[in-house]
C-alpha cells in the first residue's frame, strides 16, 4: 500500500501496512488549516502549503492580496492589472500588478461538472504558483536567450509543476486521494494548447502532454523538481 510521510523537510512516499507505524506518522500530518483571511477552503488549504514550505525553506512567503471573483456577464470591469472585456476575456489569471488572483463566477461549477472536483484544485494552485513566482522575481521577458529571462511557455510549465507541489502535500495531508489526481491529469490535457501554438508565443501554455508532465514533476519531485529557488534575502 502506498503512503506519504513527512520527514521534517518534505512529503515522502512509502509502502506499508502495519497499523500501529502507520498511525505513528499520520499523526505528524498537520490539521485542517484555519480559513483565515480566505472564505474559501480550497484557498486556505495552498495558502496553509505554501506557508509550510516556505518556512521550511527559512525563506519570507506573503499571500495573495486577495481571491477576487466576477461574472462574465459583468464584464467589463476593471482589475489591478487594467480593464477587462469581453474580448481579452479569462476564466481564471493572476494579476502581478495587485497581487490577486481572479475567477469567473461559474468556472468553478464549469470545471467540476467536466472534469471531477479535483480539477477545481488544480486551477487554483496553478493560479497560486504564478503568485509564487511574483514574490521570487520569475517573469516573462522580451528576449529571454538574451537577458537570462523566462517564455511565457515556460512560466505556464512552471505553475503546472507547483500545482503537482500541492498535489503532492495535498495527498500527504489526506485532503485528496490518488484517484482525485486522475481529475488535475484530465484537466491539463484538455487545456493544453492547439497544435499550432508556437512556443514563444505569449499565449503559451504547452500542450496536454507537457503540460501532465509539468504536473508530474511537481508531484513526484516537489519543489526541487519545479526549479524553484527561493530568495531567502541577507
Amino acid at each position: 500500500i502506498q503512503h506519504y510521510w513527512h520527514d521534517g523537510a518534505r512529503w515522502r512516499w512509502f509502502f506499508g501496512s502495519d497499523a500501529a507505524y502507520l498511525a505513528g506518522l499520520q499523526a505528524q500530518v498537520p490539521a485542517e488549516p484555519e480559513l483565515g483571511a480566505y472564505e474559501d477552503l480550497e484557498y486556505a488549504r495552498v495558502n496553509d502549503i505554501w506557508t509550510s514550505i516556505y518556512d521550511e525553506a527559512g525563506a519570507t512567503y506573503r499571500p495573495p492580496n486577495d481571491v477576487n471573483t466576477f461574472s462574465y456577464l459583468d464584464l467589463p470591469i476593471q482589475t489591478g492589472c487594467g480593464r477587462m472585456s469581453e474580448e481579452d476575456y479569462a476564466e481564471a489569471f493572476y494579476c502581478r500588478l495587485d497581487e490577486e488572483i481572479y475567477f469567473e463566477s461559474n468556472f468553478r461549477d464549469i470545471i467540476k461538472r467536466q472534469f471531477g472536483d479535483y480539477a477545481w484544485s488544480f486551477a487554483i494552485s496553478h493560479e497560486w504558483g504564478h503568485h509564487i513566482q511574483s514574490i521570487e522575481g520569475v517573469e516573462v521577458s522580451d528576449n529571454p536567450e538574451i537577458d537570462d529571462g523566462y517564455y511565457q511557455i515556460e512560466i505556464e510549465l512552471q505553475a503546472d509543476c507547483m500545482a503537482g507541489v500541492f498535489a503532492q502535500e495535498s495527498v500527504a495531508r489526506d485532503w485528496a486521494t490518488i484517484a482525485d489526481l486522475n481529475d488535475a491529469y484530465q484537466v491539463a490535457l484538455f487545456i493544453g494548447d492547439r497544435p499550432d501554438t508556437q512556443f514563444d508565443a505569449r499565449t503559451a501554455h504547452g500542450n496536454g502532454e507537457q503540460r501532465q508532465l509539468a504536473f508530474t514533476t511537481g508531484l513526484e519531485d516537489g519543489v526541487f523538481g519545479c526549479n524553484l529557488l527561493f530568495d531567502r534575502g541577507s
